[in-house]
């Protein structure tokens, strides 16, 4: 028993640290592109760009409709084929719209 608690706490950290490890990775080369494109665009152009990226996070939750809070919500109640089957479907919608 105290075996499997241990090894359930290493898994938990081991995951945790590579998310911290990835997330910090990622932040760092969003930070370069944002100079980057400051630096490559001007003033208007660089407008334009915020403008849009703005549009992109505030619509894009509109947008999703809640459709994945409802999978990952009913996406555990389901057997094996079912859930390719609306994996699927998911996939599909998310590019359509």
């Amino acid at each position: 028993m105290e075996q499997k608690v241990s090894n359930i706490y290493q898994k938990i950290f081991y995951s945790t640290g590579k998310y911290v490890i990835l997330k910090n990775i990622f932040m760092f080369i969003t930070g370069i592109f944002g100079i980057l494109i400051v630096r490559l665009l001007g003033p208007s152009e660089y407008g334009k760009y915020a403008l849009v990226w703005q549009l992109v996070g505030t619509i894009g939750p509109i947008i999703s409709l809640g459709w994945l809070t409802t999978l990952s919500k009913f996406l555990p109640e389901k057997n094996e084929i079912e859930k390719k089957n609306l994996f699927s479907q998911s996939f599909f919608f998310f590019f359509i719209f």
